[in-house]
């Protein structure tokens, strides 16, 4: 309903002002730091000593099936096939945990596919783009790396400081902050919406099939991520399927808006739709698989 309200308002009354850059950035940080206060790291350290799978996991999920994304819709159009790359490239989102417990999927393990995607998000995103080129895009890779890392890292090791000297409080004002982050939520899609509305309302054609994609896309990483490992448990294969589809695509946003053409951005802020709308299929589906 937020998600819905934030589009919904964003093309009916748009800001009257450019919102500053910086913005969509403590937004989504404000996010990640109410998600890092409810992991309790302890839980994951397990999953990550096994460093086999992690570095499998990784490899996979941050380089090679984006890639092969972008090799697959370079064949239509490079500014799409750009598109997709910035959002297949994107860690595992830290609120999949939480969606891996609606399906009953491992939420450890999903955990630490969280936090090991997201600590090598800052050298995995910059090395692609630098590998496929960015012919006609002003991106400074060091750059790129910086704000990511920043993005990522900061409200990481801010939530850590927090829940070391202050466990009584986190523990108090828990309950709150899924709900903060339903409200940062609909502001974030607001202001990405409204900074993009001309550019939607003016081909509503271009943004039907590129919703379409969206949706085949999604659909792809999660029939990937749940057999990237046919061999596991079932709980696990959950675990990994949503690891993959479920991304950081917040993170997304901001990059395109920094970084990219309002057409990427516009894709990244349609990416909302799929990302918030396939769990229940996906939780229907799963005593088939």
């Amino acid at each position: 309903v937020f998600l819905l309200a934030g589009i919904m308002l964003g093309l009916w009354k748009p800001f009257e002002f450019e919102v500053p850059k910086f913005v969509p950035k403590v937004l989504l940080g404000l996010m990640l730091y109410f998600v890092f206060l409810k992991i309790d790291f302890s839980d994951i350290v397990e999953h990550i000593r096994n460093y086999k799978l992690m570095l499998y996991i990784s490899v996979v999920y941050m380089l090679i099936i984006p890639m092969l994304f972008f090799l697959l819709f370079l064949i239509f159009d490079r500014e799409l096939a750009l598109g997709i790359l910035l959002l297949t490239a994107m860690p595992a989102g830290v609120s999949t945990p939480a969606l891996s417990d609606i399906v009953r999927g491992n939420m450890s393990l999903t955990m630490s596919i969280a936090l090991i995607t997201q600590s090598v998000a800052p050298l995995t995103v910059p090395l692609l783009f630098w590998i496929v080129g960015t012919k006609g895009l002003d991106i400074n890779k060091l750059l790129l790396l910086r704000d990511i890392a920043i993005m990522v890292f900061s409200p990481m090791v801010l939530a850590i400081i927090v829940k070391r000297y202050f466990p009584a409080t986190v523990r108090k004002t828990r309950h709150l902050f899924t709900s903060a982050n339903v409200l940062l939520l609909f502001c974030f899609v607001f202001i990405a919406i409204s900074s993009q509305r001309e550019t939607i309302i003016s081909d509503p054609l271009t943004l039907i099939w590129k919703a379409a994609i969206l949706y085949a896309v999604f659909i792809v990483l999660h029939i990937a991520g749940f057999w990237i490992c046919p061999r596991s448990k079932k709980e696990d294969k959950i675990a990994l399927s949503v690891s993959a589809a479920y991304m950081n695509n917040g993170l997304a946003i901001v990059l395109a808006a920094t970084y990219f053409s309002p057409n990427i951005l516009v894709l990244m802020v349609l990416s909302e739709i799929p990302w918030n709308t396939l769990l229940a299929p996906f939780r229907k589906a799963i005593p088939y698989l």
